[in-house]
């Protein structure tokens, strides 16, 4: 690892330093890997992630305001490493602010679903990340409002915010493939956490057939759904499908 001194201020010729570390560790066969397993623009190193947050921990020790003002998102692990870099900010204003530029970035779900999982801060300031959430998923671009879904999913999956979002998913007309498969992963979770609800929920609100046939697999797929959930589950899905 290159050589980064507490506070530092990023300049170019440090940046490029960096760039060019990260060239070499990365393996081939993992930089195949993920190009079959990802879609995105951004060309891979094929560095795993856990060497990437490890880096993201050294590089937090400098000046991470001037760091993500230089990076010019050459590689997918750039751009990772910028996401896993914000989750060091403590002010929320600041935070917010990048975030809002950062998510810009984001074209794939490993992004959307992987990044957003450090962001404590968002958990820890509630009633300001949900403004957030809403302009999110009212993005008209499918991966930016996916994370506001995600944002959900990580840090509002409790009894106190169940009805905000159910009524997120009541409220959604969009029937973009991702913007489908993350419902059917919060309604899952949802419903593993609060069967009974989540049930009557799915039941009772008219899902287009393709959204109520992602939801039911997702959640019959888990192994912490009973049985007897499952079989009342594929009945209803059996039933509303039919009568379609």
């Amino acid at each position: 690892m290159i050589e980064i001194q507490p506070g530092m201020k990023w300049e170019k010729g440090k940046y490029l330093e960096l760039v060019n570390y990260l060239e070499k560790i990365g393996g081939i066969r993992y930089r195949e890997y993920l190009t079959r397993n990802i879609k995105t623009k951004y060309p891979f190193l094929g560095i795993k992630t856990p060497v990437l947050s490890g880096i993201s921990k050294i590089i937090s020790e400098s000046d991470i305001i001037s760091f993500i003002n230089i990076i010019n998102d050459e590689y997918f692990e750039i751009v990772y490493i910028q996401g896993i870099m914000l989750s060091y900010i403590s002010d929320y204003i600041t935070f917010s602010k990048l975030f809002l530029e950062y998510v810009k970035k984001i074209d794939n779900t490993f992004l959307c679903d992987k990044v957003i999982n450090n962001y404590q801060i968002l958990g820890k300031n509630k009633n300001k990340t949900l403004k957030l959430v809403d302009k999110l998923i009212k993005n008209d671009n499918v991966f930016i409002a996916r994370i506001g879904y995600v944002i959900l999913l990580y840090y509002y999956l409790d009894k106190e915010n169940l009805d905000m979002i159910y009524e997120y998913i009541k409220n959604n007309k969009r029937e973009e493939f991702y913007i489908n498969m993350v419902i059917a992963w919060l309604l899952s979770e949802t419903y593993i956490k609060f069967p009974k609800e989540t049930y009557v929920f799915i039941k009772s609100n008219k899902f287009n057939t393709n959204l109520l046939d992602k939801v039911i697999n997702k959640i019959m797929g888990s192994y912490r759904v009973k049985e007897e959930d499952k079989k009342k589950l594929k009945e209803l899905k059996s039933k509303v499908l039919h009568h379609f």
